[in-house]
């Protein structure tokens, strides 16, 4: 009796001590770039990464894309390129 008591709390431990999303590395340094003419937005770029970041959608890179006039940042839940998402923002996207 007490090995399955044991057990059980060994499992429900497990169960709930591991976070709802994996925890994403820190963004690492030159991932994130802007053109010298959008420097400007630079802290709410940046600030938009780290929350993405923060939340479990872990930041492979980011910049500005001249093609469609946003900014974008890749994204991907498990961290590998594969499996990753391209985010686009305005500057007052990167706001919120």
């Amino acid at each position: 009796m007490r090995l399955i008591t044991a057990v059980y709390w060994v499992v429900l431990f497990a169960l709930f001590s591991t976070p709802a999303f994996a925890a994403c590395p820190p963004i690492e340094d030159g991932v994130l770039r802007l053109p010298a003419d959008k420097k400007w937005a630079e802290t709410d770029f940046n600030a938009k990464a780290k929350r993405l970041n923060d939340s479990g959608l872990c930041v492979i890179e980011g910049s500005w894309g001249s093609t469609m006039k946003k900014f974008y940042i890749t994204v991907s839940k498990t961290g590998n390129i594969r499996e990753a998402k391209i985010l686009r923002f305005t500057a007052a996207e990167l706001k919120k």
